[in-house]
Formats: C-alpha cells, sequence, structure tokens
C-alpha cells in the first residue's frame, strides 16, 4: 500500500498564516551566528564566555570547559596550541571587568575584587598595577580628571 502524501511543489513557497514574522527574524539572526561561530577556536570561544562567567562565579576551568562542552585537558591542549592559557584569558577578561567597574561605577575596589573572583583588594590590587602600572584607585582617578 502506498502511504506517502504529495502535494504541489507550489504549496512550498506559500507563507505559513500562523508564522511569527518577528519570530523568524530572530531566529534567522541566531543561526547567522551560530554559523559564524563554527569555525571559531576555543580561546575565541572562551574569550566570548569568560565575563558572563566571570559575573556569575568566578570563572573556573572546569566550568569554562563544561561550557564549551570538552575536556579541561582538551581545553587547555586547544589553548597552548593557540599560544595562550585559560590563566591568561581570564586575568585578560578580570583586566577588562575591573577597567570598565572602576570606570563606570562607584563601586568600592573590594567588592570589585570579589567580584572578579579575587581573595581580597590587595590582591587586585596587585594584579592591576601588574595590567596597567598603576593601581585601581589611581586608574580611577586618572580616568575622571
Amino acid at each position: 500500500t502506498d502511504t506517502g502524501l504529495t502535494i504541489a511543489a507550489s504549496w512550498l513557497d506559500r507563507p505559513l498564516s500562523t508564522a511569527d514574522p518577528l519570530l523568524h527574524l530572530m531566529m534567522r539572526e541566531r543561526i547567522a551566528e551560530l554559523a559564524s561561530q563554527v569555525g571559531e577556536d576555543v580561546a575565541s570561544q572562551l574569550r566570548r564566555l569568560l565575563p558572563s562567567q566571570l559575573a556569575a562565579r568566578g570563572a573556573s576551568v572546569t566550568d569554562a570547559a563544561r561550557s564549551l562542552g570538552i575536556g579541561v585537558r582538551t581545553l587547555n591542549r586547544r589553548l597552548a596550541d593557540s599560544g595562550t592559557s585559560f590563566a591568561e584569558l581570564r586575568n585578560e577578561a578580570r583586566y577588562a571587568m575591573a577597567r570598565q567597574l572602576l570606570g563606570g561605577t562607584a563601586m568600592p575596589v573590594g567588592e570589585i575584587a570579589t567580584r572578579l573572583g579575587y581573595a581580597n583588594a590587595s590582591a587586585l590590587t596587585c594584579a592591576f598595577r601588574r595590567w596597567s602600572g598603576m593601581g585601581p584607585s589611581q586608574w580611577r582617578a586618572s580616568t575622571r580628571s
């Protein structure tokens, strides 16, 4: 017995009466975004992922690997192949977020340190001085003047 259904090809070109054009546009944009990420290397994926992980919970290598769907050893190996490490990328993200919080808020340095996963304000101050050549408070004052 034949259980197939045959329809005219012209029906495939007809718009659906229940289709949501806004949702369709959003889905096309999301698909394009995902397609552009297919060839993206792990370091680039991690650079995009780390700011949200830092804001949420401090960003560990285990969390990052899990979010990327790979093992920790694989993540570290791929980063090494790219000439970088998890610690270097996390520090890049921390520095960028510290500058953003120092320049755009009145948040105390101690609170910024906690948000970025540092044990205390002096640990952030030491790292920030290494990155920028000045302490966070000095950097904040120089950007506001």
